[in-house]
């Protein structure tokens, strides 16, 4: 479902084509996975017979940028975010002073 292709898209920074594939709509929607209704096979047909349409999304890059002893160090993520990006301490009893820029 979404949250496997969400998982995958997290590495694939190649612009590898992803299908996703949701295995129980009668329950969830999966909105980024492939509508199947007509069955699986179906689908597989569609696709190796080029009657697919591919949706491009954008990606986010996400930069970290930090200063110690007057240094300002950055850095950048080497996964790119989907749909969402969570920033945190690493520990989570630290508190976090975090100033976002987009």
């Amino acid at each position: 479902g979404d949250g496997t292709f969400l998982k995958a898209a997290i590495d694939n920074r190649g612009g590898t084509p992803q299908l996703g594939v949701n295995t129980d709509p009668k329950r969830s929607r999966g909105r980024l996975c492939a509508d199947f209704h007509q069955g699986f096979p179906e689908l597989l047909r569609r696709l190796r017979a080029g009657e697919f349409k591919w949706l491009p999304r954008q990606r986010i890059e996400v930069a970290l940028l930090s200063t110690e002893d007057g240094k300002q160090t950055r850095r950048v993520l080497p996964q790119l975010a989907l749909n969402e990006v969570f920033a945190g301490e690493e520990d989570p009893t630290r508190a976090s002073i975090l100033k976002l820029k987009a």
